[in-house]
C-alpha cells in the first residue's frame, strides 16, 4: 500500500532533482537571446512603419497594471516600466539588454508582456489602415464627384441649342 505512494514520491523528487540539474545559466543565456532579439525586432517593426518616437502599452503584472514605455531616439532605444500616472517607476530610460536582465531577476510574466505587446501592435496597424481606408475613401469620393462633373459639363456642351440662348 505504502510502496505505490514511495514510488510516486520518488518519481516526483527525480523529476525535480532533474529540474534543478539542467543548466540554468543556458537556460538564462536562451531567455535573455530571445527576448533581446523580440525586443530588437520590436523596435525595428516601429521605425519601419512609424515615425512616432514613444509607443506605449499597458499589461500585467505581479497583480497590477505597468506600462512600457518604448523611446526611439535617433539610433537608440530607451525603455521604462511605470504604473499608472508615473506613481513608481520601475526601469527609467534603459537599454534594451537592461531590460532583458530586469525581467529576467524580477520573474516579469513574459507571456503576458508580450500577448499584450501584440496586441498593441494589431491596434497600431488596424489605427493606419483606418487612416488608409479613409483617404482612400476620400479620394474615391472626389473622383467620383470629379467624374460626375466632367459627365454633367460634356453633356451640357454636347446640348443642341438655338443661337437665340446664346445671345440673351
Amino acid at each position: 500500500m505504502l510502496e505505490e505512494k514511495m514510488q510516486t514520491i520518488k518519481s516526483l523528487v527525480n523529476s525535480l532533482q532533474n529540474f534543478f540539474c539542467e543548466d540554468q545559466e543556458a537556460k538564462k543565456q536562451v531567455y535573455f537571446e530571445k527576448l533581446e532579439q523580440t525586443l530588437n525586432l520590436t523596435i525595428k517593426v516601429f521605425q519601419k512603419y512609424d515615425k512616432k518616437i514613444t509607443h506605449v502599452y499597458e499589461f500585467y503584472d505581479k497583480n497590477q497594471t505597468l506600462y512600457n514605455y518604448l523611446y526611439l531616439e535617433e539610433d537608440e532605444a530607451k525603455w521604462e516600466i511605470k504604473t499608472r500616472n508615473n506613481a513608481v517607476i520601475y526601469v527609467d530610460h534603459i537599454t534594451t539588454k537592461e531590460l532583458v536582465q530586469y525581467c529576467w531577476e524580477n520573474q516579469m510574466d513574459i507571456k503576458q508582456f508580450i500577448e499584450k505587446l501584440f496586441e498593441y501592435l494589431n491596434q497600431f496597424f488596424t489605427k493606419k489602415q483606418q487612416i488608409v481606408t479613409a483617404e482612400k475613401n476620400k479620394y474615391n469620393t472626389e473622383i467620383s464627384c470629379l467624374d460626375e462633373a466632367i459627365n454633367n459639363l460634356e453633356e451640357l456642351i454636347n446640348v443642341d441649342i438655338s443661337e437665340d440662348i446664346k445671345n440673351k
